[in-house]
């Protein structure tokens, strides 16, 4: 056999190898998508919630840069967190379980309109028993019935988070963080921080939008709803196409994508302060 023909051999073994592993993505996807949540949707995030939980985003940027600080998150504050991040993206619930050495996620996450089901459930587990690993792997990945060996759920896992908005979230953890120990009463964050990742955390985990940069937007909100006629119900599209109008008026090619942003938090915690009456 000449070399032409081995490296054929390799490209096209290459590519089935590339076309199964995507096939077992999209398996995983499709297996996990169901009209019934498997969590409860029913939780919703309260204006005192929010702001607790914007307050344990910000512990990290206390630690002075270039200097190694730690952060212990109760069982409860990692659920806060969890569900609050989320939910910035769509209406979504997790429920996380710690035990020793290890994590479970529980995940429901709302679907835009489709004719495959309302929810994708997915469960899975983020374990750090193998002493060689500072921070946790995944060792299970479960959508719907479908169970993946942990390999196959770690290629499944990192594709989903590289092309979803996740992603910035776990580049700026696998820079930030350096440790994870879990136990089953909480979870203890060694990081190292420098005025680029400081920096980073905090128009991430904010979107940039300090209450300044929202007070135009939460103020329209609240003239639309005064002068909503009470006896009708207020429609979503009656609170974003005017506050998308505004973002527009007020957007430059430099910070478009951060006035949208404003929007959709704006009316996300309108809706969430609504829900919890």
């Amino acid at each position: 056999m000449n070399f032409s023909s081995t490296r054929k051999i390799l490209a096209r073994t290459l590519k089935y190898s590339l076309l199964i592993l995507l096939v077992m993505c999209l398996g995983a996807i499709f297996f996990g998508i169901s009209n019934n949540p498997d969590n409860p949707l029913t939780w919703a995030l309260s204006h005192d919630d929010v702001l607790r939980a914007r307050k344990i985003l910000r512990e990290g940027s206390k630690t002075r840069p270039d200097q190694v600080g730690t952060l212990v998150l109760s069982k409860d504050d990692i659920n806060l967190v969890a569900n609050y991040l989320l939910n910035r993206y769509s209406k979504s619930a997790v429920t996380i379980r710690l035990k020793q050495n290890y994590l479970s996620f529980h995940v429901t996450a709302t679907l835009p309109d489709n004719f495959l089901g309302k929810y994708v459930n997915v469960t899975f587990k983020f374990s750090n028993e193998d002493d060689d690993n500072a921070l946790p792997v995944i060792s299970k990945f479960k959508a719907g019935k479908l169970l993946l060996p942990s390999k196959p759920a770690a290629f499944v896992m990192d594709r989903f988070v590289r092309y979803s908005s996740l992603n910035q979230y776990a580049l700026l953890a696998r820079r930030y963080i350096k440790s994870i120990d879990i136990t089953p009463e909480q979870v203890t964050l060694t990081y190292h921080s420098s005025r680029e990742t400081l920096l980073q955390a905090k128009n991430l985990l904010t979107h940039g939008a300090s209450n300044q940069a929202l007070t135009p937007y939460q103020e329209k909100l609240a003239d639309i709803v005064a002068n909503h006629d009470p006896n009708w119900r207020l429609s979503l599209a009656e609170l974003l196409k005017p506050l998308f109008t505004l973002a527009y008026e007020r957007s430059t090619l430099n910070n478009a994508i951060e006035e949208n942003r404003m929007v959709i938090f704006t009316v996300n915690e309108y809706v969430n302060k609504q829900e919890t009456k």
